[in-house]
């Protein structure tokens, strides 16, 4: 992974349902689609996500590999990943199923381990009409905190609109966990959370919350991601 730029100011551009264009001010040496932005000074410092684990690569900014293992060195530390970016496919049952079926042969889970499915809504819709296309019925299964969710064999579809485009993962839960040596808190060692913001002529004062937690895996392999898939939005 490389940097190409530096303290930039961002500014959205067109937006339809499958590009969002942006400009911005300030220098920067490179750019192509697919790059992403982070706020200023937070590249490498946030959680590593979903993608990063749940993939066949080591993690863009960790070469060294998710949690010190080199996909090079060790073979099996890697998910099943089925699919092609560049040469994208309609999605279908029979390819579900081949991912779920790969990460059973290939791994030291039973199907029932496997929770849930993780996509963008674009991808949920997309899955929606192949079930009306082809005159199959799916439940929609209430989830913790009120949310709904279509299903695939009894597991719930799960839509975020933070899910990259174009790709299915499968979760297995219980190869993750979420290593914390300090919950969601805020700053308070010198006897005060709040301070005042710089000038001292304001009536404004700020805080600072922190967390330190990473996103951990047992097995990486117990997990999958469909990719190249075309979808409906256009």
């Amino acid at each position: 992974s490389t940097k190409n730029g530096d303290s930039i100011v961002v500014t959205r551009g067109a937006v339809s349902t499958a590009t969002t264009s942006v400009s911005w001010t300030g220098t920067v040496t490179n750019s192509g689609d697919g790059d992403y932005l982070v706020l200023e000074d937070s590249l490498g410092n946030e959680m590593t996500g979903i993608q990063g684990v749940i993939s066949d690569a080591n993690p863009p900014l960790l070469t060294s590999g998710l949690h010190g293992l080199a996909v090079a060195t060790y073979d099996d530390w890697k998910a099943i990943v089925i699919g092609d970016d560049s040469a994208k496919v309609d999605l279908s049952f029979p390819l579900l199923q081949q991912l779920v079926s790969r990460i059973v042969s290939e791994s030291a889970i039973d199907e029932s381990d496997l929770k849930m499915f993780h996509c963008h809504p674009a991808m949920r819709d997309t899955y929606v009409k192949l079930c009306q296309d082809e005159r199959v019925f799916y439940n929609v299964m209430k989830l913790d905190g009120g949310w709904e969710a279509v299903t695939y064999n009894g597991k719930p579809i799960v839509a975020d609109t933070q899910c990259r485009r174009n790709a299915i993962f499968a979760i297995a839960p219980s190869s993750l966990s979420l290593m914390q040596m300090a919950p969601l808190d805020f700053m308070d060692k010198d006897g005060s959370v709040f301070y005042r913001i710089s000038g001292g002529d304001v009536d404004a004062y700020g805080a600072t919350a922190f967390v330190y937690q990473e996103l951990g895996c047992k097995a990486r392999n117990q997990n999958g991601l469909l990719k190249g898939l075309n979808e409906v939005w256009q």
